[in-house]
């Protein structure tokens, strides 16, 4: 099995919590600008946009592990304090990062298991947000990448969908 020391699963966590001592998992506190947790590695050091964490949540620590951290990673994930990838259904065991980098060789990206939703994307983000607000990202799309614009409808017009910005990827 690939070494885990080139795989990294950053948890993000906004409080203090007990990680679980799994080579390769990293705790990451979001929002450090406005934090006093204990978590050693921050988001409001280096290249941050740490006190946009109000609106951006854990996207917030994303941003800086892709500005100031695993430069030498072959592979980067993250998960959160409360929810990861589990080897089981009983969820007693957290996923090794060096299954991930096993996985990875023949796989893009691992995400977690998609709800299978009752209506489509777009009608769920209707029923619980603004319209509206995907009604502008839809147009910046189209004016910045055009391209994108079939495979971004397509999407809205799906009923299975991955949360929780979960993920590892090479």
């Amino acid at each position: 099995m690939p070494d885990q020391a080139n795989t990294r699963v950053y948890i993000v966590a906004h409080k203090d919590f007990d990680a679980p001592a799994e080579p390769g998992y990293v705790p990451i506190l979001a929002g450090a600008v406005h934090n006093h947790a204990s978590i050693a590695v921050r988001d409001d050091t280096g290249e941050n946009i740490s006190a946009k964490n109000p609106q951006f949540c854990e996207l917030t620590a994303q941003y800086w592990v892709w500005r100031n951290a695993c430069v030498d990673c072959a592979n980067v994930g993250f998960v959160h304090y409360r929810r990861f990838f589990y080897t089981d259904a009983r969820k007693s065991r957290i996923v090794p990062a060096s299954q991930f980098a096993h996985d990875l060789t023949e796989v893009d990206v691992v995400l977690p298991e998609p709800w299978i939703l009752t209506k489509t994307i777009r009608a769920q983000f209707a029923q619980f947000h603004n319209i509206d607000d995907l009604k502008t990202v839809r147009a910046i799309v189209d004016e910045r990448t055009p391209d994108f614009i079939p495979t971004f409808d397509a999407l809205m017009h799906r009923h299975d969908l991955s949360c929780y910005n979960m993920f590892v990827m090479s």
